[in-house]
């Protein structure tokens, strides 16, 4: 953690964004995939990240309004734009193809936002890029029928093209059998309907924040589905979209003791920051361990149970972890705290304020990303 000294001034509790290792672990990602296989980047999973990453990933997914404006202040370049999105309002829709004028990528949902994005490339006469989204069985996408019959309308549109089709069946998979199955199964609905220059897939990699060696493991999982994918007689061009396996690593939440004492035995320990600000996906209750440090530091062997702010007895950080001595003003950093932790919290519980977010990278040092934001008003 090089920003750590740097960051010794800041206010508690804070998010901090390391954009040298967001950027080493999409080399990385590069490295293991090839030449073949293309890199999206999930922005739902960390919109702070976008600026920073974009040139080394092959186009960033937008799944809403509220992330498209975040890209167009940004100044995102269409080409590497990918409209995403269970919904779209028609009128959002039409001023995404206004703005970006068919440079982007979009996928359809639905036959109904197909045809709205069919009939603004017939009105406009601007032809547009279309990536059909087929169903895994849950809520997204069409279904085999649905999507073959997209293709047939898209074949005689002298404005549409159909340049891929998307899959996303879910995240956090934790072992590569379900997505060798779904490539196999993709591979046999491509040989059936030829043409389709690309395939946008969401392999789901799981990241195990509670093991000390889940980087080494993901990245396995990543050079499976690779291999996996390498093995498909689909002649076309692959995209690997990912939000959490491209930026939980980056991420730190750091959070200050503010009081201790011993209760029936145990060391207790309460911070300034809690679960309303911090998230693990699988973590229940505290009964499993991140990684954390102390003060910067590999924490000692004193078992502590940590709680959060908050009024609730389900504010729970950590539960017998191995920490040390602990006194009022140590901070704790929670690792891996990139993806989601900051979007996912429930923030406006008790009212508490919003914490700071910073980035950090060897060239530029620390920089605010955004203030701290008191939330009361909001709630009154």
């Amino acid at each position: 953690m090089e920003w750590y000294k740097e960051a010794a001034g800041l206010p508690t509790p804070y998010y901090m964004y390391d954009f040298d290792r967001a950027r080493s672990d999409i080399r990385r990602m590069r490295e293991i995939v090839g030449e073949k296989i293309g890199l999206c980047f999930a922005m739902k999973a960390n919109p702070f990240l976008v600026p920073e990453v974009f040139e080394v990933v092959d186009r960033i997914e937008i799944c809403s309004m509220g992330e498209y404006r975040i890209c167009r202040k940004i100044g995102l370049p269409a080409e590497k734009m990918y409209i995403s999105g269970v919904l779209k309002e028609p009128a959002d829709i039409r001023e995404i193809l206004q703005d970006t004028q068919g440079k982007s990528r979009y996928t359809a949902e639905s036959p109904a936002q197909y045809r709205l994005i069919a009939d603004w490339a017939m009105e406009n006469k601007v032809p547009v890029r279309i990536y059909p989204r087929l169903t895994s069985g849950n809520q997204f996408g069409m279904d085999e029928e649905t999507v073959a019959e997209i293709l047939k309308q898209a074949a005689d549109h002298p404005y549409v093209t159909v340049e891929g089709l998307h899959f996303f069946s879910g995240t956090q998979k934790r072992n590569a059998g379900q997505i060798c199955k779904e490539l196999q199964q993709l591979d046999v609905f491509l040989q059936e309907h030829t043409g389709i220059p690309e395939l946008e897939y969401g392999p789901g990699l799981t990241v195990n924040y509670f093991t000390p060696d889940s980087w080494e493991k993901s990245q396995e999982m990543l050079a499976e589905t690779a291999d996996e994918a390498g093995k498909m007689t689909y002649p076309g061009h692959i995209t690997f979209e990912m939000g959490r396996g491209i930026a939980a690593n980056c991420g730190y939440y750091v959070t200050q003791v503010r009081d201790t004492k011993q209760s029936r035995g145990n060391n207790i320990c309460i911070v300034d920051g809690g679960i309303h600000q911090i998230n693990y996906d699988g973590q229940m209750l505290g009964m499993k361990h991140p990684t954390v440090s102390l003060n910067g530091e590999a924490p000692g062997e004193t078992e502590w149970d940590v709680y959060g702010s908050l009024c609730t007895v389900h504010d729970v950080l950590l539960k017998r972890y191995p920490l040390g001595e602990l006194n009022v003003g140590d901070r704790l950093v929670f690792h891996q705290t990139g993806a989601y932790s900051a979007m996912e919290g429930i923030a406006l519980l008790l009212s508490h304020e919003l914490p700071a977010l910073y980035g950090w990278d060897a060239e530029k040092g620390i920089r605010q990303l955004r203030e701290r934001k008191e939330t009361w008003e909001w709630n009154c």
